[in-house]
């Protein structure tokens, strides 16, 4: 039995950034896509709020209140993923919340809890930030490779 915790999420994070980092796309375009994606996800990770939560009298964890001290949480943050897909034209990516993912300590799957945190809007849009906080540096980067014709 794999028992899930904080920890874990955060090391299959990484292992995907590697794995994102580790890629040789087949031309500019991948490369292009591959490094902006890896921007946005970084970025995102990085302003995602991580929860604090309180274990109940009954042995099940709750959100703590601002005034508690709580345990720290993270799972929302160790759930973004990107998925790159390519073929001799185009290359995409998605970043999104590994729907896989659930909350070691309260069992919630980040890819629900996430899009409400999400839609809280201001400094809880973690991707809506990426995109208007380092979207511009990431199409600079992008476009960089794609007029240059050269990889990093």
């Amino acid at each position: 039995m794999i028992v899930a915790t904080i920890e874990n999420l955060q090391e299959f994070q990484q292992r995907n950034q590697e794995q994102i980092a580790m890629l040789r796309p087949r031309n500019e375009m991948g490369e292009a896509v591959r490094i902006a994606a890896s921007e946005l996800q970084r970025y995102a990770i990085s302003i995602t709020h991580v929860g604090r939560y309180i274990q109940t009298r009954t042995g099940k964890w709750r959100y703590a209140r601002p005034h508690e001290q709580g345990r720290g949480g993270g799972a929302l943050r160790a759930s973004h993923r990107i998925v790159f897909a390519e073929s001799a034209r185009d290359a995409t990516a998605t970043i999104s919340i590994d729907p896989s993912v659930s909350n070691p300590l309260t069992g919630q799957k980040p890819s629900v809890y996430g899009g409400y945190e999400h839609q809280r809007g201001g400094t809880h849009a973690f991707y809506a930030r990426s995109l208007s906080e380092r979207g511009d540096e990431a199409l600079r980067r992008a476009w960089r490779v794609l007029r240059d014709g050269v990889t990093p």
